[in-house]
């Protein structure tokens, strides 16, 4: 980073933005990302209200705010923020989906997504820039790494439905017919797309992309139409599967399997998030003048919003959901 700042001072370096607020306490700055490449985490932040464990003994929680690598952290945080890793408006962008695409930063910290990677390969393709882009997991410095929860990508029946059985046969449908499926995920044959001399999907039209409709959750692997990119993509999931199985629970999306009940504290969860993204969000990002006297104001703000109280009952929640699990 350091290196590209000297040569390009003007070239944004890490897309470090504010998450859209949905009201909840995730909703605060993704600066955040960037330890789920220091901590093997059983999630990549850690578990919520600064509460934290290993993915090797994801039942021994332990309290990262009120730790010292949290102060050490924020401190790294500031640093980098003032060589200018990041921009000063930070924390007022919302919008960065398209910043690395196109080239406003050199490096994106998110999500353990390999897909984003082949997508990015085929932008720049398309953008005709000659850009390389590459990919590494968290997993591959932690050690932590484990497939998507089943959860993901999938669907639901509303509740309510008049005829539950009948949406469902739809949705079989439009994942099992050959034609319905390709024609909902990748458009009209001839018109948006067509197979390739090699059996390549080739995109044919800017009305309707791969996967157009973004609907993952009705993708088929039996039926899948491959991009050269998929090659690429097969490495990296060979590779992941490796690293997996050497975990102490092989691919185990850990956290995920967990469901939070805060009907009883929701009151207080609210007044936690609000001071997250008040006073948690600056440290993060480094944009405080004092980290240690903004870490101190932070711990009893959040404090006073009724930290402990949260803390408690989601301790126990987790602790019975380990213990179900059999997650020491």
């Amino acid at each position: 980073m350091d290196g590209i700042k000297e040569a390009y001072p003007q070239q944004q370096l890490l897309a470090v933005t504010t998450e859209e607020s949905t009201g909840t306490q995730d909703a605060f700055d993704a600066a955040e990302a960037i330890l789920g490449l220091q901590y093997p985490w059983v999630n990549v932040k850690g578990l919520d209200y600064g509460l934290a464990a290993d993915n090797d003994s994801p039942s021994e929680v332990y309290d990262y705010w009120f730790s010292d690598d949290f102060v050490k952290d924020c401190e790294i945080a500031k640093r980098w923020a003032e060589k200018g890793y990041w921009s000063r408006s930070a924390l007022s962008d919302t919008n960065n989906s398209e910043s690395y695409k196109n080239g406003l930063c050199v490096a994106q910290v998110a999500g353990m997504n390999p897909n984003k990677q082949i997508t990015a390969i085929n932008d720049f393709e398309d953008a005709g820039e000659g850009w390389e882009s590459e990919y590494i997991a968290y997993g591959e410095v932690t050690g932590a790494i484990y497939p998507g929860h089943a959860t993901q990508n999938g669907t639901a029946i509303v509740r309510g439905t008049k005829n539950p059985e009948r949406a469902l046969m739809v949705l079989d449908l439009l994942m099992t017919d050959p034609e319905l499926n390709a024609l909902i995920q990748y458009g009209i044959e001839g018109t948006h797309y067509e197979i390739d001399e090699d059996g390549f999907y080739k995109n044919l039209s800017d009305k309707f992309n791969y996967e157009g409709f973004n609907t993952w959750n009705l993708r088929n692997g039996e039926m899948k139409l491959q991009q050269p990119t998929d090659v690429k993509l097969q490495e990296y999931f060979d590779k992941y599967a490796k690293l997996a199985e050497e975990c102490k629970y092989p691919a185990v999306n850990i956290y995920d399997g967990f469901v939070e009940d805060y009907s009883s504290y929701s009151a207080e969860r609210t007044a936690v998030s609000d001071v997250m993204r008040e006073y948690l969000a600056p440290l993060q990002a480094g944009l405080v003048d004092d980290v240690e006297a903004a870490v101190e104001e932070f711990r009893s703000k959040v404090k006073a919003a009724g930290l402990d109280t949260v803390r408690e009952s989601y301790e126990e929640q987790w602790a019975d959901y380990c213990a179900e699990y059999d997650y020491e």
